[in-house]
């Protein structure tokens, strides 16, 4: 049995608020058998604290061992928020075929069989048979179908009256199947995907969206989700499951704080906001 070492992540710090959330995050994910590869937790008894304002880890890994896991052992959890426009499971008549960054992600990940990424495809094929979830994305296109034709075409008299009253009960369509479709999801979704819900939404009589999460998984306009599985792709080849040739610097950087002059640049929005 290996013996445990205590190692100072150099490069998880108390602040921003990014880097916080990191050192959490790395302790979680060696202790949780759901985030390997195998199935099982590569130390579940993996300890951590902070001492000088630096993570420190005990782990029976070492330093190796910790860098391996993420490069060679990590299984994604499946960050997805599809109440989101922008998450890539809204794209109304576009569907498949958009363009967008989030929908083209969202296929990346359906076409892979990589197993490294099953739980997300897992979620992802879930989601794209949910019927509440294709009933409010037909009704969102159709929405906005209206809206372009109304203010293209500059209707008057008794046709503009009646295409604002189809919108009106397009609207109240949308407004029920979206009160529908947090529930619907949540009591589809796997227990992974489930986490996250959690993590974005309190449901009792209404969803309330958690503070740290934006209005429900988003920083603005941006999607927590499609930042992560961009992020992801940089380090991750989709199809084979390798790491990329810039997933050791870049992670020798993000968990000890090793120099290297990074190929990559990318933007964690509000909690690392002078990056």
């Amino acid at each position: 049995m290996a013996v445990a070492e205590t190692i100072t992540l150099a490069g998880c710090t108390p602040t921003p608020l990014a880097s916080y959330l990191k050192a959490l995050g790395i302790l979680r994910l060696i202790s949780s058998d759901a985030h390997h590869l195998g199935g099982a937790a590569v130390d579940p008894k993996a300890r951590g604290w902070w001492q000088e304002d630096r993570f420190v880890i005990r782990t029976s890994l070492g330093s190796e061992g910790l860098l391996q896991y993420f490069l060679t052992g990590y299984a994604p959890s499946p960050i997805i928020a599809p109440w989101n426009g922008r998450s890539g499971l809204l794209e109304g008549e576009a569907g498949a075929s958009s363009t967008r960054t989030g929908a083209e992600l969202v296929n990346a990940i359906r076409r892979t069989t990589c197993a490294r990424l099953e739980n997300m495809r897992k979620t992802v094929e879930l989601l794209l048979n949910d019927t509440t979830l294709t009933e409010y994305d037909r009704l969102r296109g159709t929405e906005k179908g209206l809206k372009r034709f109304v203010k293209a075409a500059k209707l008057e008299g008794n046709s503009a009256v009646a295409e604002e009253a189809e919108l009106r009960r397009v609207a109240r369509l949308m407004k029920v199947e979206k009160a529908q479709l947090l529930p619907a999801i949540r009591s589809a979704a796997t227990a992974q995907h489930l986490a996250y819900i959690d993590a974005c939404y309190a449901l009792a009589r209404d969803a309330v969206a958690a503070p740290l999460l934006g209005s429900g998984g988003n920083d603005g306009s941006r999607d927590f989700g499609v930042n992560f599985a961009e992020r992801l792709r940089e380090v991750l080849d989709f199809e084979s499951g390798e790491p990329t040739p810039a997933a050791r610097p870049e992670l020798e950087v993000a968990l000890l704080a090793v120099g290297h002059r990074l190929s990559t640049s990318g933007s964690m929005g509000q909690f690392n906001p002078g990056q």
